[in-house]
């Protein structure tokens, strides 16, 4: 296909395949830093007076943040499965979300207005500061060029070649943190300014800071690439940022494992596990505390007025769905109450089901959502038994897992999986 061809040819073959360069690292050849050196020098307090180290301050920041419905930006659009409930109110992200593909596709000959035909907008628009697009429309970019280029192995390749400063305020204030922590809480706090497709969690267990990122109902099918691409862009803006050589101590992936898998230990540079229940980036807690050498207090301060103004705040139901569908699917296999999801969001429970009524949703409707949407990833990305498919959606038997399967999408689990082996 040559460059420039018209839209309804391109949309046309969407599904060519086309051959790309042999992928290669180039791994950094210094010493490991031992993370357990680390000074952690700055200490903050928490929300009830408390004296909190780095660590524990910035997931402090990142679990302020999801609490707080009038502050946090919708991380999940709430649907039904495998596409997006058509009632939802759309949700945006920055135009970092698709300019690497755009980018890419030109590179090997594809026209990139052809990938954004029928959507509003072309590629000169996305390079004007602050430029936000819909989520839909940003999946469907992707999912146009992942198809007409048909790379296996893009996400990962994009992800490798991150740009640190693709993502404007954000990219300042990230490389002006005073810690990795901190750069790490800020985009937690601003997820659609980094151009993130995928709803993220953190948490500290044992020692671990574990990254959970979850597909959004409606984007399954663009798992695979979105989870490459995010944990391969934030294992080089980590060694980037702290200029050493970082290395997660685990990658988990939903997806089953692909031919090329040892490219992705030698880029990680740790296990890579595959056909897991979740995808999740395993790090050790204490390279949150790590000091950024560009770390500079002013430019923090500016990069975050900066962030605030970009909010849109003209959607709160929008915000709100959002957040209640981030609590719940990150709550999985054991999902929130609407008793906590209220306390969650400071809220009463009549308030949260009245604005839930209002926006055209009940909370069984967004539960039975984010569970089809899970189930749908783990049956569709990997090998895992039923029974660990049920469990992982809450289901204490598989009996009662397959009702509710059947219930959703009109089919049972082995009829889903023996669609997807014959295609």
């Amino acid at each position: 296909m040559k460059k420039g061809r018209s839209a309804d040819q391109a949309l046309g073959h969407l599904t060519a395949g086309v051959k790309t360069p042999v992928f290669a690292f180039r791994l950094d050849q210094e010493s490991r830093v031992n993370p357990s050196n680390c000074p952690r020098t700055h200490q903050c307090v928490g929300n009830h007076g408390v004296q909190l180290t780095d660590t524990e301050w910035s997931l402090d920041i990142a679990a302020k943040a999801t609490r707080s419905a009038s502050t946090t930006p919708p991380l999940i659009e709430p649907g039904a499965g495998g596409r997006p409930d058509r009632r939802q109110l759309h949700l945006k992200v920055a135009a970092v979300a698709i300019r690497a593909v755009l980018k890419e596709a030109e590179r090997l000959g594809f026209s990139p207005q052809t990938l954004c035909h029928g959507l509003g907008f072309c590629v000169e628009d996305l390079e004007a500061p602050g430029c936000m697009i819909l989520h839909r429309d940003a999946a469907l970019v992707i999912r146009r060029a992942t198809q007409l280029i048909g790379n296996p192995k893009l996400g990962l390749e994009l992800g490798v070649r991150s740009n640190m400063a693709s993502a404007g305020a954000l990219s300042l204030g990230v490389m002006a943190s005073r810690t990795l922590g901190e750069a790490i809480a800020l985009a937690q706090c601003y997820p659609w300014s980094a151009g993130f497709l995928l709803a993220r969690q953190s948490a500290l267990e044992d020692g671990r800071h574990l990254l959970t990122a979850d597909p959004l109902p409606g984007d399954i099918d663009l798992a695979p690439f979105l989870a490459d691409r995010m944990f391969a862009g934030l294992t080089y803006a980590y060694r980037q940022l702290t200029q050493a050589n970082y290395s997660p101590l685990a990658i988990e992936f939903v997806r089953e494992r692909p031919t090329f898998a040892r490219d992705y230990e030698l880029y990680f540079q740790c296990p890579v596990r595959f056909g897991c229940e979740r995808n999740r980036m395993v790090s050790d807690a204490k390279w949150l505390a790590y000091p950024l050498p560009t770390a500079d207090a002013m430019s923090f301060r500016l990069a975050k007025q900066l962030l605030a103004q970009q909010v849109v705040a003209d959607d709160m139901t929008s915000e709100l769905l959002g957040a209640v569908a981030q609590l719940i699917r990150g709550g999985l296999p054991n999902p929130p109450t609407p008793t906590e999801l209220a306390s969650s969001l400071n809220l009463s429970e009549r308030s949260l089901r009245r604005r839930l009524t209002e926006a055209g949703q009940s909370y069984q409707a967004m539960l039975d959502s984010c569970l089809k949407a899970h189930a749908l990833e783990l049956i569709k990305n990997g090998r895992l038994p039923l029974a660990k498919v049920a469990a992982g959606c809450g289901f204490a038997d598989e009996r009662g897992f397959r009702r509710a399967f059947q219930r959703w999408t009109g089919h049972t689990p082995s009829d889903a999986r023996s669609e997807i082996s014959v295609k």
